[in-house]
């Protein structure tokens, strides 16, 4: 059985872009996209933490260079990582977690799998994923998109969790 549980905030997306030239054109590293969902106790099972549908905002990163959307050469995924953001006491970690993936879908292309991790370590508070199938511009290119992360419990979570997905990514310019 699969269980649909989530609460997200989308803050700040690609703002304060550091620049970069390289071989390509112009790139520029993304601050992170953030997204926060509340995991309350739940019996071992799958899980959907999150879909939802985000706006692009990549406008920041472009007008950055007096640039436009023909410009982008790409936009690759350079970052996924998940925090446990109430962890005062160090307590919480993801020891109940079997494996946890992100992927990513928009109007007219098929979800694909963004990042993933299928070894948690133990008594890990914040996981740093796998990148798969990184190039996500014409994921970003549309107007909105849906990110959705799905998770296996092989234990119950007993103390509710608030945690913070963090994706970065990289945009090439072309001139």
């Amino acid at each position: 059985m699969t269980w649909a549980i989530c609460l997200v905030v989308l803050t700040g997306t690609f703002t304060g872009c550091d620049d970069l030239f390289d071989g390509s054109g112009l790139s520029l590293n993304s601050n992170y996209s953030n997204m926060e969902l509340s995991v309350p106790q739940s019996p071992a099972g799958e899980y959907i933490f999150i879909e939802e549908l985000l706006p692009t905002n990549i406008d920041d990163a472009i007008n950055e260079t007096n640039s436009d959307y023909s410009s982008i050469n790409s936009i690759i995924l350079i970052e996924a990582t998940a925090e446990i953001l109430n962890n005062e006491n160090e307590e919480l970690n993801y020891d109940a977690f079997s494996s946890v993936k992100v992927a990513i879908s928009t109007d007219g292309l098929p979800e694909k799998v963004i990042a993933k991790i299928t070894e948690i370590p133990d008594e890990a508070d914040e996981l740093v994923m796998d990148l798969q199938n990184t190039d996500v511009t014409e994921y970003l290119d549309a107007e909105k998109y849906f990110v959705t992360a799905y998770a296996v419990l092989d234990k119950d979570i007993e103390t509710p969790m608030n945690i913070l997905v963090k994706l970065r990514y990289k945009i090439t310019l072309g001139f």
